[in-house]
C-alpha cells in the first residue's frame, strides 16, 4: 500500500478473427493518478428520498432532501502528505419541513473551521488505486455530524465511508487505473448491507471508449440485485427490490495523469414490510466531481 495526500465507485466468442486480435493487441490506457500540488476538485452529493405507507385517509408520505459539497485542493504529492479541504457545504431538509444550510470555510472563525484548518488527513490505497483508509478523518466527521444536528438527512454524506466513495474515483477511475485497452468493458460490484434482512448487489458494468483528444471516456452502467435473509419469525422485516436504474460517465485526461469529471446516479425503489405495514422507499443519488481551474 502507498500514502498519497490529496486535496479534496463470460465473454462472448465472436467468430470474426481481425477484431479479436486488435482488441487484444490494442495497448493499455493507463489512468495512474498524478495529481500536482494546486489541483482542485469540487465533489458535491445530493440525496432525495421519499417514503410512503398506507391507503386512502390512512396514507402517509415524508421526504428527506439533502446535499454536501466538498471544495478540495491538492496540498502536497509527496507520500505521507496531508489533504486539504478547503470548503464544506451541507444542507437538507428537516423534520419540520424547513430547510437547514451549513457553509464552513477553513478562514471562518468558528469551531468547525477550526476543526478544518487543523485536520491532518492522508489516504492509504490499494494498488488497484482503491481508499483502504482515511486516515485523521474521524474528527472531522465527528465535527460535522454535530452541526448538522444529527438529522437524519445527513446520515451517510458527512461520514467516513461516505466520503470514501466521493474520493475513491480520484484514484481508483472506475477500475481503470491498473489500465485498460480501449473498447474493452469489465463488471465491478459492490455490497450494500441491509441489516437484518438482505444483501444488495450492485454490479456495475464498465466500459472504456476510445480516446478524445487525450481523454479517455469510461461510461457504467449499473444493475443491482438482491439477496433476501431467510427468517422463520413472522415479524421478521423483509424488503423486496423494485425499479433501479444507475449510470456513471468518468472523463481521464491521460496525459495530465488527472480526473478532469465524473458524473454519476442511481435510483431505486425498496419496499420494506413488518408484519401488515408496508413503507414503499423511493431514493435517487447524483454525485458530481468536477476540476475546477484556478487562476494563480
Amino acid at each position: 500500500m502507498k500514502a498519497l495526500g490529496v486535496l479534496l465507485g463470460a465473454t462472448a466468442i465472436v467468430m470474426a478473427a481481425t477484431p479479436m486480435v486488435s482488441a487484444q493487441l490494442a495497448e493499455k490506457v493507463s489512468m495512474e493518478a498524478a495529481y500536482e500540488e494546486g489541483d482542485t476538485y469540487r465533489i458535491s452529493r445530493t440525496l432525495d428520498l421519499t417514503q410512503s405507507s398506507g391507503e386512502g385517509e390512512s396514507a402517509a408520505e415524508r421526504t428527506i432532501g439533502a446535499s454536501v459539497a466538498f471544495v478540495l485542493r491538492v496540498h502536497s504529492v509527496e507520500e505521507g502528505a496531508k489533504v486539504a479541504i478547503e470548503e464544506i457545504r451541507l444542507s437538507g431538509i428537516k423534520g419540520d419541513g424547513n430547510t437547514a444550510r451549513f457553509n464552513i470555510r477553513r478562514s471562518a472563525d468558528t469551531p468547525t473551521a477550526k476543526v478544518l484548518r487543523e485536520a491532518e488527513i492522508s489516504i492509504t490505497l490499494n494498488e488497484e488505486g482503491r481508499i483502504e483508509t482515511i486516515n485523521g478523518y474521524s474528527e472531522l466527521a465527528e465535527a460535522l455530524r454535530a452541526i448538522s444536528g444529527e438529522q437524519s438527512w445527513s446520515a451517510g454524506l458527512a461520514s467516513v465511508s461516505g466520503m470514501k466513495g466521493m474520493l475513491e474515483p480520484l484514484f481508483h477511475a472506475d477500475g481503470g487505473a491498473i489500465g485498460r485497452r480501449p473498447e474493452t468493458g469489465w463488471p465491478d460490484t459492490e455490497e450494500v448491507e441491509l441489516p437484518p434482512v438482505a444483501l444488495l448487489t450492485f454490479t456495475h458494468n464498465r466500459r472504456l471508449g476510445s480516446l478524445d483528444d487525450g481523454n479517455a471516456n469510461i461510461e457504467t452502467r449499473t444493475e443491482v440485485s438482491i439477496e433476501q435473509v431467510v427468517s422463520d419469525d413472522p415479524m421478521s422485516p423483509s424488503v423486496e427490490l423494485g425499479e433501479n436504474e444507475g449510470s456513471s460517465l468518468l472523463v481521464w485526461n491521460v496525459d495530465e495523469g488527472e480526473l478532469v469529471e465524473r458524473r454519476s446516479s442511481q435510483e431505486i425503489e425498496l419496499s420494506w414490510s413488518i408484519g401488515a405495514t408496508t413503507i414503499n422507499q423511493s431514493q435517487r443519488e447524483e454525485t458530481v466531481i468536477e476540476r475546477l481551474l484556478i487562476e494563480e
